[in-house]
């Protein structure tokens, strides 16, 4: 994903509550975005990746 897109992600989990949120440059020129979850980081590369952690979350079928 881009850094806008990282941003504007950012702000979607942080209206539900999710601060703990970082960044990691790709040698591809993309970002990753870091979900801290329990004792590990959920990364994920793509809008829908980030949806998905965050039905995990909130308690959806495959919780983490």
């Amino acid at each position: 994903m881009k850094v806008v897109e990282f941003v504007n992600l950012q702000q979607v989990l942080s209206y539900n509550g999710i601060y703990d949120v970082e960044a990691r440059a790709l040698p591809t020129g993309g970002v990753q975005l870091g979900v801290h979850v329990k004792k590990h980081i959920e990364w994920a590369t793509t809008r829908e990746d980030v949806f998905d952690i965050l039905d995990k979350i909130e308690g959806g079928k495959n919780e983490l």
